[in-house]
């Protein structure tokens, strides 16, 4: 017997009279990275998610089933043509389309009713487009005068360039950086690992991370919180560049 989980769901895919597809629950192999496909009952929940499903918002396949796009991968500003769009195509029949942008990465959404089945088909497909080149170095070496916010150019793994403000945070030396970059994971504690994954993810998608607190490791022993900020300035391969400010004065205790 399935879980209690699954008994749920499908016994919410009944209800609907929709024709249940065993792959759904998990999500396929092999599918094409750059396309993402979902089946969307009446009330616009999804029945059925691809396995691009969580590549686009970095969830489990199965917390996407019974919610709307607009909580799970579709940008919430989009959601009144989205749902128009689809309301439209049961009533006439016919396919509707239209793009959506995030920071980074241009989207286009192809919405197909399926009587018969009694579901909506989406195809989001994404549409590559130049992202500007930006000289790493070049931007390094404009913010390397600033002497109260820690600047870094870095990948998904290491710190390739620094400014003095933020090698004084984290106590290390120029000549360290220069031997072959600070790893992320040397200066990070384990339990801000997570932070840092769905920021990375955040980067991919969307260009960019919202400000997030963490902690990094000085290299005396000690830990420093600080507030974090990055914008892709490329995504293949992966170029970030990132604010680091220190925010142990607002978290010392008043006199």
């Amino acid at each position: 017997m399935p879980s209690e989980f699954y008994r749920h769901k499908l016994l919410d895919l009944y209800r609907h009279h929709v024709v249940v597809e065993p792959v759904g629950l998990r999500g396929g192999a092999g599918a094409d990275p750059s396309k993402f496909l979902v089946h969307l009952d009446k009330e616009l929940r999804h029945l059925y998610v691809d396995a691009q499903g969580k590549c686009y918002n970095d969830r489990a396949v199965d917390e996407m089933l019974g919610r709307h796009p607009w909580e799970t991968w579709l940008p919430p500003g989009a959601r009144p043509r989205f749902e128009a769009m689809c309301r439209q195509a049961m009533e006439s029949g016919q396919d509707g389309e239209f793009d959506h942008s995030g920071t980074v990465s241009l989207y286009r959404t192809r919405i197909s009713w399926k009587p018969e089945r009694r579901r909506l088909e989406v195809e989001t497909c994404r549409i590559e487009r130049d992202v500007p080149q930006v000289d790493a170095e070049s931007v390094a070496a404009l913010l390397m005068g600033c002497r109260s916010i820690g600047v870094v150019t870095a990948d998904d793994q290491y710190i390739w360039g620094a400014n003095d403000a933020f090698l004084d945070l984290i106590g290390s030396s120029r000549e360290r950086l220069a031997r072959g970059g600070i790893r992320w994971a040397e200066i990070t504690p384990p339990e801000f690992a997570e932070k840092d994954r769905r920021a990375l993810s955040d980067l991919r998608h969307k260009g960019e991370f919202v400000p997030y607190e963490k902690e990094c490791f000085h290299y005396d022993g000690g830990r420093v919180p600080v507030l974090l900020a990055g914008r892709a300035l490329r995504l293949e391969p992966l170029l970030v560049v990132a604010t680091v400010i220190d925010v142990s004065r607002q978290r010392s205790p008043s006199p």
